[in-house]
């Protein structure tokens, strides 16, 4: 069975021409007779990368420097105050208001705490019952 396997795969494959390990050996030394890439790229990684590191400090600088400082909005400070207790409010309201829906969630944590509560209760009556067995077991 295994040599006719290989005498079909003979079959099947045919043999390379004259010539085909010299165009192979050819192939190879041209691309690596082309070194000229390996050059370009040698000098113009260091000088894009140069660029690239004088890019962010001239764009951080120029980032920095035009900055506008923080100037007052109001001059009374009880104006002031009171527009800042207008917008806490406003915003504790919508907090309050997005919180509602997780209020049931709360309730299921309550109601799991009271079932483990009941669990560890039963568990602590079993092990003691348990503990009673053993003695009348053992009465060393």
């Amino acid at each position: 069975m295994r040599s006719s396997v290989i005498s079909v795969r003979k079959k099947l494959l045919p043999e390379p021409s004259a010539g085909f390990e010299a165009r192979i050996i050819s192939a190879i030394d041209n691309s690596e007779s082309k070194g000229g890439s390996d050059r370009i790229r040698r000098f113009l990684l260091p000088a894009l990368s140069a660029a690239a590191g004088i890019l962010i400090i001239a764009g951080s600088y120029f980032f920095f420097v035009n900055r506008t400082g923080n100037e007052d909005t109001f001059t009374d400070p009880k104006i002031a105050y009171a527009e800042t207790m207008k917008i806490l409010m406003d915003v504790s309201s919508q907090i309050n208001h997005g919180t509602r829906p997780l209020k049931p969630v709360g309730r299921i944590n309550e109601i799991k705490s009271k079932g483990f509560e009941s669990i560890n209760k039963s568990a602590g009556i079993v092990e003691k019952n348990l503990r009673n067995l053993e003695y009348l077991r053992n009465p060393e």
